[in-house]
């Protein structure tokens, strides 16, 4: 189901959440920056933060932003899984039309709101870069998995999403997502297997697809995946513009995603 907004005049209210950690503050000024200047007028920021301490809370707090305080303890996977939760519950309790995923390392363009909420979908997906690992050869690819066969999805290549378009997918990362409220009235985020890195992004386009909901991803929202402090050098594998500029040809990867 696709949703229709009728009335052209009104304009959904999105919640912007954030799952975060102290060890993303070298982000912040980048991540801040970009959010300051969203050109979409009716949305709100709410952080759920892990770390250790409440400084970071603090700190995000004495820039304005409400702070969901979350503990330390478990896996990265349980901690991510709990912010998700808490934000997808503030979603839904405070009335919001949409909750925006945004990771605390990724740097969005800034009118990435209305661009997603344009093409009127339950859920769709700007696109970042990231590192995969295949024996001791690593990859960077986007974030984003076409299908593969029935059981199984495969990562897309970069010049796969160069062009501008919207495209139907078989899954994600979660750091660039909008979510209709629709959608997470009949879903909580879990984890797909045993896993203590990762797994919610699949399990929730698992789920979403089995109620029948096509995911959609945006290539024209190109988002900077911000995997190091300004100045690393090793951030300009992350940047689309060193790609369109020049492609350097990658391979094609498949996992089964049958579990779960």
């Amino acid at each position: 189901m696709n949703v229709i907004m009728n009335d052209q005049s009104i304009q959904p209210k999105i919640l912007v959440g954030i799952v975060t950690y102290d060890g993303h503050r070298y982000a912040l000024d980048r991540l801040l920056e970009a959010i300051n200047k969203f050109t979409y007028p009716h949305f709100t920021v709410i952080f759920a933060d892990n770390s250790a301490t409440d400084e970071y809370k603090q700190l995000l707090e004495s820039k304005g932003f409400e702070v969901l305080k979350d503990a330390s303890d478990g896996t990265r996977i349980d901690r991510i899984i709990r912010g998700r939760n808490t934000l997808r519950a503030a979603c839904l309790e405070r009335g919001y039309d949409y909750l925006f995923f945004l990771d605390s390392d990724v740097i969005p363009p800034v009118n990435i709101l209305e661009q997603l909420l344009r093409h009127k979908k339950d859920v769709l997906t700007g696109i970042y870069l990231g590192a995969s690992k295949f024996g001791d050869k690593t990859e960077i690819q986007p974030v984003l998995y076409a299908p593969f066969s029935d059981k199984q999805v495969r990562t897309m290549l970069i010049k796969e999403v160069l062009d501008e378009k919207i495209l139907p997918i078989a899954a994600a990362g979660l750091g660039c997502c909008l979510i209709h409220r629709h959608v997470l009235e009949r879903i909580a985020f879990r984890n797909i297997a045993i896993s203590t890195t990762g797994g919610e992004d699949a399990a929730f386009f698992k789920d979403v697809q089995s109620l029948g909901i096509t995911p959609y991803g945006d290539t024209s929202m190109k988002c900077f995946h911000m995997s190091y402090p300004e100045g690393d050098k090793r951030n300009e594998f992350y940047t689309f513009e060193n790609y369109i500029k020049k492609y350097q040809r990658g391979t094609n990867y498949s996992f089964d995603i049958s579990f779960g």
